[in-house]
């Protein structure tokens, strides 16, 4: 198991290894928008080209990983950030994981988002205006069904994946919109500790901004039928809006920002460094355990104030005026930020161009990671780290498999203009995955195989279980072992008489020992 990693800046692109030395450099690679490179499933890598209306194909299979263009899609104007929307239903298969996901999400500087449906290239909508100004992200969670825009207007909105894709004449309208920050919304983060359905949910939403705060909503205030009820949305958004829970204050601008997967910390990267702050405090000197996150009863926006941790620090009075006190990671300038998979290591990029591996226990940089080039350029921001794992074992026999095929199917090229969803054909080529081995085996359990012969059995089980008595006895394990050990018991009396036809020559001996002893004493009494 290895985890691999690639990492963007304005002028380069670089595909390495987090654990060996193995690097790549994609060519004719180059960005200047952050959040602007996807990975398309276990084969492909997406890159909106800056200054060009054209994304960037790269084939980052393992072994048959290509350094230069494998295919080069036009679009309708320059794209500055995307984003992919996976299958809610994945299934293993004995094939290659190459498949395509469903959708395609980008968005301009112009504050437009396009969807296009991947394994066709459909274009199947464009929401105009969607922000006022440029996007900087776009963030899918619950399993692709709602996704999340931040953009420079400083404001949030949420939308239901299915307005995009569906046959309803009327244009994409938001969930709801979060105007609480003053300046560009730079980065969100959704906690992955959520429930299926959006009123339910538990999950919380991080925001982070220019204007150096943090604010932390909790999705469980927002109702479920959006689509019903959109007069009644319209007449009463308080209701719908998401709750604020808290709001952090840092000593700069805020760059990016990193949510641990089981919602332990947040790392937020700003101009004057990479700060760790834990959702759940810990006040020093006392046994408070403070939940940042968690709402309150009295429905107020907490609100808190990070300093950097010193020596002489008391915890308690700066915790009981809203001050934390968190530990400084770095002081280099933060623009990006990917947590590993055990939340152990943090890339941190910055403004020069380099990627630290920072191991957040002890504070310490393991490895520096670094575009290779020999152009004399100025050195550049990182604009985009993804970070996967890679199972090398699986994904070389994988590549075997095709080795043989020098046929390479191409990716449909993205539409331009929008598809007609009433009166057009809509065909769409995909392979389907072959049935896994495991479950064949399943197939032959009495559930799946013959279900009401399975509950016909359930029912007669339950039948006798409702008539008999309950006994209880207690078991006298001694008495139940004689029986069955009986061949035990006599080499345990064998053994025994053994042992005292031992212990009565011992006796023997010792007596003529003493006897022999005293005769000897008396020898020695008489020669004086």
């Amino acid at each position: 198991m290895d985890e691999s990693v690639i990492f963007t800046t304005e002028q380069n692109a670089l595909s390495t290894s987090l654990y060996s030395a193995e690097q790549a450099v994609l060519r004719q690679c180059s960005t200047n928008s952050r959040n602007s490179a996807v990975r398309v499933g276990d084969k492909y890598l997406f890159v909106a080209q800056s200054n060009k209306a054209l994304i960037n194909v790269y084939n980052i299979s393992g072994a048959h990983k290509r350094e230069t263009v494998e295919q080069r899609l036009p679009t309708p104007e320059v794209i500055t950030c995307l984003e992919v929307i996976q299958n809610r239903y994945e299934e293993k298969s004995a094939i290659s994981d190459f498949e395509l996901p469903h959708l395609l999400l980008g968005s301009t500087d112009g504050g437009k988002i396009y969807c296009w449906e991947l394994n066709s290239g459909a274009l199947l909508s464009v929401k105009q205006m969607a922000h006022y100004q440029g996007i900087t992200k776009i963030k899918s969670f619950m399993d692709g069904k709602y996704f999340i825009t931040s953009g420079k207007d400083s404001r949030v909105i949420v939308w239901q994946t299915i307005d995009f894709v569906s046959n309803n004449a009327s244009e994409p309208k938001p969930i709801c919109i979060l105007h609480d920050h003053n300046l560009t919304v730079n980065d969100i983060a959704v906690s992955m500790t959520h429930g299926a359905n959006m009123s339910t949910s538990g999950a919380k939403l991080f925001t982070a901004s220019e204007d150096s705060t943090v604010r932390c909503y909790d999705f469980s205030f927002l109702r479920g039928d959006f689509r019903k009820n959109r007069k009644s949305q319209e007449q009463d958004q308080k209701m719908y809006q998401p709750r604020l829970l808290a709001t952090f204050t840092f000593p700069a601008a805020i760059e990016a920002m990193s949510l641990d997967p089981a919602d332990r910390a947040l790392y937020v990267g700003t101009s004057e460094g990479l700060f760790s702050l834990p959702l759940y405090y810990t006040v020093k000197g006392t046994s408070t355990v403070a939940n940042l996150a968690q709402a309150s009863g009295s429905n107020r926006n907490k609100l808190y104030s990070v300093v950097i941790s010193g020596h002489d620090d008391d915890y308690k009075k700066l915790f009981s005026m809203g001050q934390l006190v968190c530990d400084k990671l770095i002081s280099t300038p933060v623009t990006k930020l990917e947590l590993t998979f055990d939340a152990t290591t943090i890339l941190v990029g910055n403004k020069f161009g380099r990627i630290s591996v920072v191991e957040i226990a002890s504070k310490q940089i393991l490895k520096t990671l670094q575009p290779l080039t020999t152009a004399d350029t100025e050195e550049d921001a990182i604009t985009n780290i993804i970070v996967t794992t890679v199972n090398n074992s699986r994904q070389d026999s994988i590549l075997e498999q095709h080795q043989s095929n020098k046929n390479v199917q191409k990716l449909p090229v993205l539409q331009r203009v929008v598809h007609d969803k009433d009166h057009a054909e809509h065909e769409v080529w995909y392979r389907a995955p072959e049935t896994p081995e495991f479950s064949h085996e399943l197939e032959s359990l009495p559930p799946i195989a013959d279900f009401e012969k399975y509950m016909d059995s359930i029912r007669s089980e339950e039948t006798v279980f409702l008539t008999t008595e309950t006994t209880s006895q207690v078991k006298n394990v001694k008495q139940e072992l004689a029986p069955a050990s009986h061949s035990n018991s006599q080499e345990q009396q064998e053994l025994q008489q053994e042992l005292q036809q031992v212990k009565s020559a011992y006796k023997e001996l010792r007596e003529l020992h003493e006897s022999l002893f005293k005769e000897h004493e008396q020898l020695l009494s008489s020669m004086k």
